[in-house]
C-alpha cells in the first residue's frame, strides 16, 4: 500500500481550500468572463450577447453574424506551422558534439511521444483568443515503466493565481488554484492505484453521493463500478464515516458535480512551502544525506533521535545530522464532493517553476487582468482609436 503521508478526511483543509478558492474565483471571474468572450468571438452564432440576440429576436429583425476572425487566426496557425523552432542540444566544447547529438535524439522522442507540436499550437492558440495559454508539465508512468514526459495545453480559464507584478510567468507566486474535472474511474487510476484505503474510501463516498439520484446512477456508473460498489461495505447517509464537512458538502454537492458529462470537480492547490531539512555528512561518499523524511516524529512536525541514530547504523554514516531551511513546492488536492483529501506532498523532483506554465499574447504587461490578446484587439477596435 501507499506510504501516505496525509489523512484522507480532513475537514481542516478542505474547508481551508474551499474558502480560498471561493475568494479567488471572485476575484478571477471578470477575466474569465473576458475569455470566456473572447472564445465566443471565433464562433459566429456566439458573438451576439445572449439578451441582444433576444431582444432582437423578439422584435422581428435578424441577428446576423459574420465571422471575419477565422481566416485571421487560421493564417497565424498557418505562420506557426511553418516557422516552428527545433529542439537542439548544443555542444559546450569539442568533446560534447557526440552527446549533444544524444541528447538531441533523446528530446526529440519525449517531445514526440507527448505530442509537443500540437500542443505548442493549442496553447498559441489560447493565447492569441484569450491572452494567454497554459501548458501543463510532468512526467508520468502510464505507458513507460521508467516514465516519460508530459506536456499538454490546458483551459487557461481552470486557473487562478496569486498576482505578482514584476512576473508574468508565475514563478514567483506564492500559489495557484486549479479547478478541473474527472470522471471516478479517472479519480481512482490518478489518486488510489497503491492505496487500497483511499480506494475504499473514495469508492464508499461516491456510492453515498449515487445513493440520493438513482437517474445519475443509471446513467453514469459503469457495471465494473457497481461491482465496486456492492463489494464496500454499506453505509448511510449520516453514518459514522460522515465528516463535519459532510452536512455543508452535501447541501450544495451539485456545485462540484457537472450532471451533463458525469463528472466531479477536483480542486488543486500547488504552493511554496518552507519545510525544515535534516541532512547527514557522510565522510565515506563525501556528500550530504537528506534523511529529512526518515527521521521525522510520528507527528511529522519534529525528528527522531532513535530514528536518526537507526538510520546512521544501517548505512554506516558517521557525520552528525544538521537541520536546515528549503523551499518546496506541495500540491494539495481534493475532490469536495467526497470530502476527500486525495493528495498533500511536495513535488517528487525539483522546479523553478510550477508544472503550470503560462504563454502570454503579448507579455510586456505583469498583470493578467490588463493583459490583451490579438482578438481583443480586432474586436475592441473603437476603444483602440481613441486611446490612441
Amino acid at each position: 500500500m501507499k506510504n501516505r503521508t496525509w489523512k484522507i478526511m480532513n475537514d481542516d483543509v478542505l474547508f481551508d481550500m474551499l474558502r480560498t478558492w471561493n475568494n479567488m474565483s471572485t476575484i478571477f471571474q471578470p477575466l474569465h468572463d473576458e475569455q470566456t468572450r473572447d472564445y465566443n468571438m471565433t464562433v459566429s452564432q456566439l458573438q451576439w450577447k445572449p439578451e441582444w440576440k433576444a431582444k432582437l429576436e423578439a422584435e422581428g429583425r435578424p441577428a446576423n453574424a459574420y465571422n471575419l476572425l477565422r481566416p485571421v487566426i487560421n493564417a497565424i496557425t498557418s505562420i506557426e506551422l511553418s516557422n516552428r523552432k527545433k529542439l537542439i542540444a548544443k555542444p559546450t566544447s569539442n568533446g560534447d558534439s557526440k552527446l549533444a547529438e544524444v541528447i538531441t535524439q533523446v528530446l526529440l522522442r519525449f517531445m514526440h511521444n507527448t505530442r509537443f507540436d500540437w500542443h505548442r499550437t493549442r496553447v498559441l492558440l489560447d493565447s492569441i483568443i484569450a491572452k494567454y495559454g497554459v501548458y501543463y508539465i510532468n512526467w508520468t508512468y502510464e505507458y513507460d515503466p521508467e516514465g516519460e514526459l508530459l506536456i499538454s495545453a490546458i483551459d487557461p480559464r481552470e486557473i487562478v493565481f496569486e498576482m505578482n507584478f514584476a512576473d508574468p510567468t508565475w514563478e514567483n507566486s506564492a500559489y495557484l488554484y486549479r479547478k478541473h474535472q474527472m470522471g471516478l474511474e479517472e479519480i481512482l487510476n490518478t489518486f488510489a492505484l497503491d492505496d487500497d484505503e483511499m480506494q475504499n474510501e473514495i469508492i464508499t463516498q461516491a456510492k453515498t453521493f449515487f445513493e440520493t439520484d438513482s437517474d445519475k446512477r443509471s446513467k453514469w456508473i459503469s457495471k465494473r463500478l457497481k461491482a465496486l460498489f456492492t463489494a464496500v461495505y454499506e453505509i448511510s447517509m449520516h453514518g459514522t464515516n460522515q465528516t463535519q464537512a459532510n452536512s455543508y458538502l452535501n447541501s450544495s454537492y451539485l456545485n462540484w458535480f457537472d450532471p451533463s458529462t458525469g463528472k466531479f470537480d477536483v480542486l488543486e492547490l500547488h504552493e511554496k512551502r518552507i519545510e525544515r531539512t535534516l541532512t547527514v555528512f557522510d565522510n565515506n561518499r563525501q556528500k550530504n544525506i537528506d534523511i529529512t523524511e526518515e527521521s521525522k516524529d510520528d507527528k511529522g512536525v519534529g525528528f527522531d533521535n532513535q530514528k536518526i541514530a537507526a538510520i546512521k547504523k544501517k548505512h554506516n554514516i558517521d557525520g552528525e545530522p544538521r537541520s536546515g531551511l528549503d523551499t518546496k513546492k506541495f500540491i494539495t488536492a481534493v475532490v469536495p464532493a467526497f470530502n476527500i483529501v486525495a493528495n498533500e506532498q511536495p513535488y517528487p523532483f525539483k522546479l523553478k517553476s510550477y508544472v503550470y506554465v503560462p504563454s502570454y499574447c503579448y507579455d510586456w504587461h505583469p498583470e493578467a487582468f490588463r493583459a490583451q490578446s490579438f482578438v481583443d484587439d480586432l474586436i475592441d477596435t473603437r476603444k483602440a482609436v481613441f486611446t490612441s
